[in-house]
């Protein structure tokens, strides 16, 4: 089931909410997020096929003498499969990187009123709703609007597809 946002202009309030953004989760992080941005710029792809054009699958087998057991992975590291996904289909990707809060959230609103929704690398471990409390610092979702306390996330539908987290909450995930 395709849900959207019911609000397009920044209120008066000071909030911003995109309409039209598929924000029904997914299963893999990076291609929910993925997949709510191409779809928003009109590009439709299942997130199977996302997963796979992206070269997501991957194997590693780390045997280390501080573990009972060997490690066994099988996805590429966070952010390459954006990385694989963007360049097989001749698609710009824009990444910005910022030490600083308040140029990371001047950046994010401006995208956002422009019409825009955004990917975001975050440690899930901030992340109220976020149901694991382990760091992951490789944890992507898209954000679609923000209100004066809440911001508007699309994550996996593990951790409930629509979210929303708090602005300080965000801010530490950042």
């Amino acid at each position: 089931m395709t849900e959207s946002t019911s609000s397009a202009s920044e209120g008066t309030s000071g909030a911003m909410i995109l309409a039209g953004v598929n924000t029904s989760g997914g299963v893999h992080c990076e291609t929910t997020a993925l997949r709510v941005l191409l779809t928003h710029g009109g590009l439709q792809l299942s997130e199977p096929m996302l997963f796979g054009l992206g070269s997501g699958l991957s194997f590693i087998y780390w045997d280390s003498r501080q573990q009972n057991l060997p490690f066994l992975g099988g996805r590429v590291k966070p952010f390459v499969l954006s990385q694989n996904l963007t360049s097989r289909l001749g698609i710009d990707l824009r990444v910005d990187e910022t030490t600083s809060r308040r140029k990371a959230w001047d950046q994010l609103r401006e995208t956002l009123r422009d019409g825009t929704p955004v990917g975001l690398q975050l440690d899930s471990h901030d992340l109220e709703y976020f149901g694991s409390r382990v760091h992951f610092a490789g944890h992507i979702v898209a954000m679609y609007g923000y209100d004066h306390d809440r911001a508007y996330l699309v994550d996996t539908a593990q951790q409930g597809g629509a979210v929303t987290t708090s602005l300080e909450s965000l801010a530490r995930a950042r």
